[in-house]
């Protein structure tokens, strides 16, 4: 639920879910990394490059790694992948 309001109205539109059942994968040659999230991303790219994975549900803030995650369902497991790690594919 979004709540939106102006300087007259106070109304609540409610906002599908954008995230769930979209088709992903890893982004191959992400740049500017941080320290602390590069051997994670080097570890979820070995094991899940050549996967395509479905986002179980929207993306929530990580502040560990100080980023925007969605949960990932590869074949081999789920993961919380950073969204900028990511990329849509095309059904």
């Amino acid at each position: 639920m979004l709540k939106v309001e102006d300087k007259t109205n106070t109304f609540a539109i409610t906002v599908a879910p954008t995230w769930r059942g979209l088709t992903l994968k890893l982004r191959q040659g992400v740049k500017n990394v941080t320290d602390c999230a590069n051997s994670l991303y080097q570890d979820l790219l070995g094991r899940f490059a050549a996967q395509q994975g479905k986002a179980e549900s929207e993306p929530f803030w990580n502040p560990y790694l100080t980023k925007w995650v969605v949960p990932v369902v590869f074949p081999s497991g789920c993961r919380s992948i950073p969204c900028e790690w990511l990329e849509m594919l095309l059904n």
